[in-house]
């Protein structure tokens, strides 16, 4: 799910612009709640957790609740935006993850609702690695996200109430 990657990248530019507090918690709203990749669709709805965790999740377990709730957070034709801003020029997105449905009227006809190519993609990289795509300091925290293990990325807090849940869950 590389798509995902720029969303992560404008996440953390609202972040850096205070639009976004990355350390606000929310609950997934049910819209959200698709199949597909991912755990949240393994636990309670009602399970409450960061922006920042949400953001982990999307990446490092591509999770599809997750990635859909920080779309909504960020917003999908700001999403397009960013992309075209920072040269981005064949990704987009024009619907959620595992939508269900039409596409979207407005999206251009002969296009596939959620793309980008290797080009794109590796520009988008080298623009991290360069620390260029937002503050070099967002730039390190996305590299990190992409790179560490689930257990050295989300909050102790998250993974400990997910693992009582889950414990809760099985042993019942």
């Amino acid at each position: 799910s590389t798509i995902k990657v720029p969303v992560l990248c404008l996440l953390f530019r609202d972040a850096e612009q205070g639009r976004v507090d990355l350390s606000q918690t929310l609950v997934v709203s049910k819209e959200n709640r698709v199949g597909g990749s991912g755990i949240l669709q393994s636990l309670r709805p009602e399970l409450e957790m960061s922006i920042f965790d949400l953001a982990s999740l999307m990446m490092v377990l591509s999770d599809n609740i997750a990635t859909n709730q920080i779309i909504d957070i960020v917003g999908m034709d700001r999403v397009r935006e960013f992309c075209k801003e920072k040269g981005l020029y064949n990704t987009w997105i024009w619907q959620k993850m595992i939508h269900q449905g039409p596409p979207p009227a407005e999206m251009p006809e002969g296009l596939i609702p959620n793309a980008t190519t290797a080009a794109d993609l590796g520009a988008l990289m080298e623009q991290i690695a360069a620390e260029t795509i937002v503050t070099p300091a967002s730039c390190r925290k996305i590299m990190q996200i992409m790179a560490d293990d689930i257990g050295e990325t989300l909050e102790p807090d998250f993974i400990n109430r997910t693992l009582v849940t889950l414990t809760h869950e099985l042993s019942h």
